[in-house]
């Protein structure tokens, strides 16, 4: 669902040591004085110390006797960068450049403060300037490289970041950013060969070694799997930078284990909130303001979902706000979705505290998280306090251990009391199931045959469209099981990259499966994509992270999914799904159930037939597919959650799945 995910989950650590310079003083001549001199160096030492208060109070003594040094301008601005205060770390950047123009540190750390505002352009010249006055400065190179990421020129970003190695072949950073950019370009053999470069020099690289291992799991290269899965969960035991949260996802069945690496990842990236909370005691217009925050609104999975509760949504009780901070595009789906709200707001170019203050100058009451820990995510939004109320939804299938995220949706299935006790939010509990979709999706009207897609005509077809990097070893070696028992059958499998796809079908062969059997999917647009599966006869899920949209449409489809639900977020929303149209049948507990039931539907056509039917009709009758139903139940959490809030008490779990979400709302006209 994700492509390219862990590159760009860590493209932007916190600001490291390396990243943050300070220049040899300039301002050693006469005039600058002995006690300035002595100041500067005595403030300089602390600096270096990590005594960030007292380094400042030192170099605001000496702009109060010489308001224009060079030195204390430029070192006043790295504190404030190091501390997050951007603004005013750009404008002390400016006040040194002016006073000297020929240090190439100040350019470099304004090129930092300026990405992390997103002005790229202004970044890259001024990464340029520090890269004129110091041309065989590898990390400027590296940095610039970066930016020219950011601003999709990836030729030219590739470019800087092989000049940074060059320049510095012990470059640990140096080679990581460029496994990021060749991921992007496609090249994925060259990039693990970076990352491997990468963890070589710096074997302690925070949360590389899990990235490395996401890379190969793209790839479906399984040598030393194992013992890395082994290896990270000792790391994460003890606490260490082992592994992203959504790459553990795929890789995890524990519970606890997911939970305690969400909560390092929080720890490591996000600061916690220092902005209190105030507590509003009227709804203005008597309307409730909804924020949903997401990179999202475009062509994507969750857009996808989500199109049509925009705009069903009840406008005489909420008023809807949409804070896009990724692409923007002019796509029909972006179209679509700029019209469904009242108030879409363009905050890509902004930083995580501006888009939280200007969230809060809206009086925003509920600010929703589509992203958690996802692709392009911004949990800074939230750690600064977006809305009194914060609530996690659909985007990271998992908690977010973050104090700051109040409430995560789910439904009965998902978390059970058993497994409540793996999650730091509130739980908001929806009748049903809690994932969205679109009724009004297109399916493409399509004459093609099963020849037109590589498959053959007689065979029973078993179906694969998640994402290579959720499929296990041990989950292929099923499968490959499920073909020998099933002599005339293939296994229709999405293909992400061409090594993956090799892969998978030299593994079949060591199965004793002759590789021919492995048919790839190529990507085509969602509604071509909906109406090819059609042609499939099972759709065979993953685990422990199974299928989310890719589910959803293949139910859409009439396509029937045998899947495995275990005890996490991300192994049982295929489970929630099926629940909701009706067909537990096809959720096992183990391993050899689901076997079982995959071997008895390819037996027994009659039954899978029957099961098809079933399923086509719930598209109609369902309450999975009823956009408008999922709507009120939703703002039944909503509400409920926002009159806790103004009642003045604490947050709680809320269900609202034994009584129903109209009895809800009917509780609180």
């Amino acid at each position: 669902m994700l492509k390219r995910l862990l590159a760009r989950l860590t493209q932007r650590p916190a600001l490291s040591e390396e990243e943050v310079r300070a220049a040899e003083p300039v301002t050693k001549t006469a005039e600058s004085g002995e006690a300035v001199t002595g100041l500067l160096e005595s403030g300089r030492t602390l600096h270096r110390q990590g005594n960030l208060p007292e380094a400042k109070r030192i170099y605001d003594a000496v702009l109060g006797l010489q308001p224009e040094n060079f030195d204390a301008l430029h070192l006043s601005g790295v504190i404030a960068l190091q501390n997050g205060e951007f603004p005013s770390a750009l404008a002390l950047f400016s006040r040194a450049i002016k006073t000297c123009d020929t240090q190439a540190d100040v350019f470099f750390n304004q090129g930092n403060a300026l990405r992390e505002v997103k002005q790229f352009e202004a970044a890259h010249a001024s990464y340029s300037r520090a890269i004129e006055l110091k041309p065989d400065d590898a990390q400027a190179f590296a940095n610039r490289g970066l930016t020219l990421q950011a601003l999709k020129r990836i030729d030219a970003a590739q470019a800087d970041l092989i000049r940074a190695v060059t320049l510095d072949p012990n470059y640990a950073n140096g080679f990581y950013f460029l496994a990021l950019v060749l991921e992007d370009l496609g090249h994925l053999e060259q990039a693990l060969q970076n990352y491997q470069r990468a963890l070589q020099l710096k074997p302690d690289f925070d949360f590389l070694e899990g990235l490395q291992l996401h890379l190969k799991m793209r790839m479906c290269d399984w040598q030393g799997f194992d013992e890395a899965c082994h290896r990270i969960e000792l790391a994460i035991e003890r606490g260490a930078r082992a592994i992203a949260p959504l790459a553990w996802l795929a890789l995890s069945s524990s519970l606890t284990s997911q939970r305690a690496c969400a909560e390092i990842w929080r720890a490591a990236r996000v600061a916690k909130s220092s902005q209190p909370l105030s507590r509003s005691t009227q709804r203005r217009d008597g309307r409730i303001r909804i924020g949903y925050f997401s990179a999202d609104f475009h062509d994507h999975a969750t857009a996808y979902l989500m199109a049509e509760l925009f705009e069903r949504h009840d406008r005489e009780r909420f008023e809807f706000y949409a804070f896009s901070f990724g692409l923007e595009t002019s796509g029909t789906m972006r179209l679509r979705l700029e019209r469904a709200f009242e108030n879409f707001l363009d905050v890509r170019f902004r930083s995580d505290d501006e888009i939280a203050e200007e969230s809060r100058n809206l009086g925003i009451d509920i600010a929703v998280d589509l992203k958690g820990y996802t692709i392009e995510s911004r949990p800074g939004i939230f750690a600064a306090r977006a809305a009194p109320i914060q609530i996690a939804y659909i985007g990271f299938p998992g908690t977010t251990s973050a104090d700051f995220i109040d409430y995560l949706i789910a439904d009965p299935v998902l978390i059970t009391p058993s497994t409540r006790i793996g999650y730091s939010e509130k739980i908001i509990t929806l009748p049903g199931c809690y994932q969205v979709n679109d009724s009004t999706r297109p399916t493409a009207a399509t004459t093609l045959s099963r020849a037109d897609v590589g498959l053959p005509s007689d065979a029973f077809v078993f179906c694969s469209f998640n994402n290579n990097y959720k499929i296990l070893p041990a989950t292929f070696a099923l499968w490959m099981r499920i073909l020998r028992e099933i002599g005339n059958s293939v296994l229709w499998m999405f293909e992400d990259n061409a090594v993956a796809a090799a892969n998978l079908r030299t593994c079949a062969a060591s199965h004793g499966v002759d590789p021919v059997r492995i048919i790839s999917a190529t990507r085509v647009p969602l509604a071509d994509h909906l109406a090819r599966q059609s042609m499939g006869d099972l759709f065979l899920d993953t685990f422990p992270c199974c299928a989310h949209t890719t589910a959803s449409d293949a139910l859409w489809a009439g396509l029937p999914i045998v899947t495995r639900s275990g005890e996490t977020f991300a192994s049982r929303v295929a489970a929630s799904l099926l629940h909701a149209v009706g067909l537990e049948e096809l959720i096992a507990n183990d391993a050899d159930g689901y076997y079982d039931i995959a071997l008895n539907l390819a037996r027994n056509r009659t039954r899978l037939d029957a099961i098809r039917t079933r399923l086509i009709r719930a598209r109609s009758q369902s309450p999975l597919f009823n956009a408008e139903r999922f709507a009120r139940n939703i703002e039944a959490g909503f509400l409920s959650s926002f009159e806790r809030y103004q009642a003045g008490l604490p947050c709680a779990d809320i269900d609202l799945s034994r009584s129903g979400a109209d009895q809800a709302l009917l509780r609180h006209v």
